[in-house]
């Protein structure tokens, strides 16, 4: 009895040991790479980093004066940040009208090495309409990002 008793107990800390060691989690490696850059995609990867919305794009496809209230004869531009690396990566700006309600669809081809930006621009000859609406960007044919805005 004192025997089976003593394997018993060995058999239970055997266990105990076991459970432990496999619940220890690792700790994630360190890296000295910037913080801008362990956020991108993993190589051959591309994703909607951002939207910017605003009046105007600069040369360099970067909105000037961010804003998403606009008035009803405003041009509105948005500049979308891709991450990532690809050739002929085609960048989609859906501009749609609170039911649902397509105003209109641009495209755009990018072939980022790192980070880059797809500019678009709506413009309309008379008012638009006030409400709510919203620029669902899709990358390569797949719905990537959303962001909505108002015309007053």
């Amino acid at each position: 009895m004192q025997i089976r008793f003593s394997s018993l107990r060995a058999l239970s800390l055997a266990a105990v040991v076991l459970v432990a060691a496999c619940g220890k989690k690792a700790d994630a490696p360190e890296t000295d790479a910037p913080a801008d850059t362990r956020d991108l995609p993993a190589a051959g990867m591309l994703q909607v980093a951002d939207i910017d919305l605003g009046k105007r794009l600069g040369a360099n496809q970067e909105v000037d004066g961010m804003t998403d209230d606009f008035g009803v004869r405003d041009t509105i531009a948005a500049s979308v940040k891709i991450d990532g690396t690809g050739t002929g990566a085609t960048v989609t700006a859906r501009w749609m009208f609170e039911d649902g309600q397509l105003v209109e669809e641009q495209t755009e081809t990018v072939s980022p090495s790192g980070t880059a930006r797809a500019g678009f621009r709506l413009m309309k000859a008379s008012a638009w309409p006030a409400g709510k609406y919203k620029l669902v960007v899709m990358l390569n044919g797949r719905e990537a990002k959303t962001e909505e805005f108002e015309i007053k």
